[in-house]
Order: C-alpha cells, then structure tokens, then sequence
C-alpha cells in the first residue's frame, strides 16, 4: 500500500554517519526547491527553531538504528503546521549538503566516515558556524557566504 500526501512548507536535511549502536548528526540545512530542479540550492545554518533540530536529529537516529545503518545517509523533512514530516531517505553520500556543511563548519564528513571505517571514531565537533549558500545553475554549482 502506497499512501501519498501533498504538504506545503520548508523543505530541510540532516546527515547522520555511523554504524549500529554509534551515530552522529550533522548541522541542519535549508533546502531551497523549484518546479524544474527540485533542490535549487541549499542554506546553512537554517531557521528551524531548537527544538525542531533536536527532534530531526532523534528522528535521524532512530532511522539509522531501525535500519542498521553502517555508512552514511540523509533524511530530508518538511516542517508542516509546526510538525516535521519525513519525506525521504537516502542511504549514500549525498553531493550538495555535505559540501555546504562543510564550508559551514569545517566537518568533512568524507572524513568522518573514514575515521567511523577505519578508527570506530566518531564525534566531529564544528570548528566554526558561519552562513553558506550552495546555489545550483544548469552546469556548475556556486558557494557563497551571505
């Protein structure tokens, strides 16, 4: 049984990496979306009130441990009537969020995923936060700091 759902509202993502029994969640991001690309460009750090980011992240956890994840993934979400709503999972490396949570934090999560496959090390901590744009075009995409 398939059940569908149209809901309006902002569009978010957060990677999770780890191995059962030993996840780590990245910082939040803003996903921007358009009728012709679908993900326009990506924003970090985005306006999810506290709260919602700690529920994002249990609900990213919760995923990885339900599935026994051992790697990476992304959860994308919609925040709709004050609710997130999961709207898909993707278990690889994504290409535009690490990127832009990279120029955001200084976390590599490539690096991150080496250390979890060769030192069972995880816990990155953000060096910095600072605002970053990942803004696609047809053929290359563009980071910014606003």
């Amino acid at each position: 049984m398939i059940i569908q759902e149209f809901l309006e509202g902002p569009s978010y993502s957060i990677e999770v990496i780890g191995r059962p029994g030993k996840y780590q969640t990245f910082q939040v991001t803003d996903l921007g979306m358009d009728e012709a690309y679908d993900c326009k460009n990506v924003t970090a750090p985005m306006q999810l009130p506290g709260h919602q980011v700690t529920r994002f992240e249990e609900m990213a956890i919760a995923v990885a441990e339900e599935i026994e994840l051992h790697g990476i993934m992304d959860l994308e979400a919609i925040l709709h009537q004050n609710e997130l709503k999961l709207l898909e999972i993707d278990a690889r490396l994504p290409s535009q969020i690490p990127m832009t949570v990279y120029w955001s934090t200084g976390i590599n999560m490539v690096e991150v995923l080496a250390n979890l496959i060769i030192h069972n090390s995880l816990n990155p901590s953000p060096k910095y936060e600072q605002p970053v744009l990942a803004e696609h075009s047809q053929n290359f995409s563009v980071f910014t700091n606003p």
